[in-house]
Order: C-alpha cells, then structure tokens, then sequence
C-alpha cells in the first residue's frame, strides 16, 4: 500500500494516488475497487426507497475478483517512501 507523509485529510485521496504514481510505487485500489465504492450511495438509496429492500450489488469484475492476485506489500521500496 502507499504510504505518504502527512496530509491535508480533503486531499488525502487524490494526494496519495499522486504521490504513488509519481514515485513509481503500487496504489492499493484499482477501478473495479473504485466503481464498488462509488455505488454504495445510489445502491444504498435504492434500498432505502424501496423499504430497505436487499439490493444487488454489481460484480464489476465480471467474477475476476476470484482469481485476482490479492494485493501484497512484497514489491513496495521503503526506501521511496523515507521508512527504510
């Protein structure tokens, strides 16, 4: 995952994506991490109109996430990130 120093907790998202790019090390999402977490809030108002009715929830993967290669800290230079 990157690591980053202190930062403003507003820009926190886009700052840390941007400094991982920047300094060639791993981000710790991807888009299928990122169109999961932005349709919590329409899915969640579906469910809410609907009488908190269960709501499917898309697998953007197309089922990839049950052979995904799981996110490891192996690969990460600490020393790019000032810790070693």
């Amino acid at each position: 995952m990157c690591l980053t120093p202190p930062l403003q907790p507003h820009h926190w998202g886009l700052t840390l994506g941007v400094h991982c790019l920047q300094n060639g090390l791993p981000l710790d999402t991807d888009v299928y991490d990122l169109a999961a977490w932005s349709s919590v809030v329409e899915l969640s108002d579906r469910s809410v109109r609907g009488g908190s009715v269960p709501v499917r929830f898309p697998d953007f993967t197309q089922g990839g996430w049950e052979t995904a290669k799981p996110f490891t800290v192996d690969g990460i230079d600490l020393a790019k990130m000032g810790i070693a």
